[in-house]
């Protein structure tokens, strides 16, 4: 009980500090409902909903093909400047449309088809998804695909993947920036610089970066990176995906995907195809306005709370958790599954042998408040870190009530079954 208290306290003591504390205000919430899953899925910022309804109701259903010069382009531009503030770097290096797997399909396969490369490089750390595709343009193309299975699902056995870079000269390299099951935060300057003097190209996921790590891409030597903006961005559900490049490598990389806005001049219909030589060349079809038009209010609520103070705030809860796990949930057999604080995104992975029928415990209480994270297999149940509406609070009470869901034996309650989606 003195240690419960003694966290409690120190809860109330870190929100009343947090500069970013009123920011929770700008998003939805329940008073019944405590959500850590914004890794997945991030909360609705209440100025969306005012702005959906405009671009439907006012700009679609009045304005109609109109808003395309009233609106619809301005929309496009903004969008990426958003993105290129929090992500320091040029407007004109980020374009932000279609998802994720296209656009990543698209930078791999572009770079594949210049007969520059000769082997593409992934590891047992990567989305799925994105391990589907590379194998498939391996295919495509007759490149070597190289792939590394590592020890664990908690971390990169960095020397292995430097000393296979360092290996293949040449070569495409794909790697998610954060690790979607443990969170692992790879030691993404150093890995660029070495794909420079190897003369690779390092392709990066930020899917599960962009918008709690505070990335500068020029900084830190990004030439290529794709990702989502419903995470952490809070975008919401098939909001637009983007894609960097930086400026010395745009003009270089011709798209396999020829699309409508990807030429050079689309409204003058040319039967000839002349690619963009800007960014826009990876706009292979019509914008996606609807989805797009939830980026701008979601993206300025980031920027205006700052990065940086997003990722400092993100350490800290981390640092918090970490020592009420130690503790209070190691003795009751859970287990932490993320890497230590230096090499950690913005979500912490833990488990226990009942880790899902405890996932769904959380979800159906008894009585009392829901608690909403996820569960990926075979046993992890990631608790996502999200400085803009996550109170210390709030991080105490699911510890709270994770030890009465072990100490009463509640997962009992719950059977095996599992949703398609967990």
């Amino acid at each position: 009980m003195e240690n419960l208290n003694f966290f409690k306290k120190k809860s109330l003591e870190l929100d009343k500090n947090d500069s970013l504390n009123n920011f929770r205000n700008y998003f939805c919430s329940e008073s019944d409902l405590i959500y850590f899953d914004g890794n997945s899925l991030g909360r609705l910022p209440k100025s969306t909903i005012d702005q959906t309804n405009e671009v439907i109701s006012n700009q679609w259903g009045r304005e109609l093909i109109q808003s395309w010069n009233k609106h619809w382009f301005k929309l496009i531009n903004d969008t990426a400047i958003h993105l290129s503030k929090m992500f320091q770097c040029d407007p004109s290096e980020v374009f932000v449309g279609e998802s994720t797997s296209n656009n990543l399909y698209k930078v791999i396969d572009s770079l594949a088809v210049s007969k520059k490369f000769n082997t593409i490089i992934t590891d047992s750390l990567n989305f799925p998804s994105d391990i589907y595709i590379i194998e498939e343009i391996c295919s495509r193309n007759n490149l070597r695909f190289e792939f590394l299975k590592y020890k664990n699902d908690i971390e990169c056995e960095i020397e292995l993947l430097k000393n296979t870079i360092q290996n293949n000269p040449n070569s495409i390299i794909s790697l998610s920036l954060v690790s979607y099951k443990s969170s692992y935060c790879y030691p993404y300057r150093a890995l660029n610089e070495l794909c420079e003097k190897n003369n690779c190209e390092l392709v990066w996921d930020l899917s599960h970066a962009a918008g709690a790590l505070n990335l500068n891409l020029k900084k830190d030597k990004f030439s290529y990176a794709v990702g989502c903006t419903y995470k952490f961005l809070n975008g919401g559900p098939g909001s637009p995906a983007f894609i960097f490049v930086s400026k010395e490598k745009i003009k270089s990389i011709n798209l396999t995907i020829r699309g409508w806005f990807g030429h050079s001049k689309p409204f003058n219909f040319d039967l000839k195809y002349e690619q963009s030589d800007s960014i826009e060349k990876f706009r292979s079809g019509t914008p996606h306005i609807l989805s797009l038009s939830t980026l701008p209010t979601s993206l300025s609520i980031t920027n205006k709370a700052s990065i940086k103070k997003i990722d400092i705030k993100r350490i800290l809860m981390i640092k918090y958790f970490s020592e009420m796990f130690d503790n209070l949930l190691v003795d009751r057999g859970f287990v932490y599954e993320s890497p230590n604080l230096k090499e950690i995104g913005s979500h912490i992975s833990i488990s226990h042998n009942e880790s899902w029928r405890i996932c769904k415990s959380l979800i159906k209480p008894k009585t009392g408040k829901k608690f909403i994270l996820d569960y990926r297999p075979d046993r992890f149940l990631r608790i996502a870190i999200t400085p803009l509406y996550s109170s210390f609070e709030e991080l105490f009470l699911l510890v709270d009530r994770l030890i009465k869901i072990v100490d009463f034996n509640e997962f009992n309650l719950h059977n095996k079954s599992k949703d398609v989606v967990t």
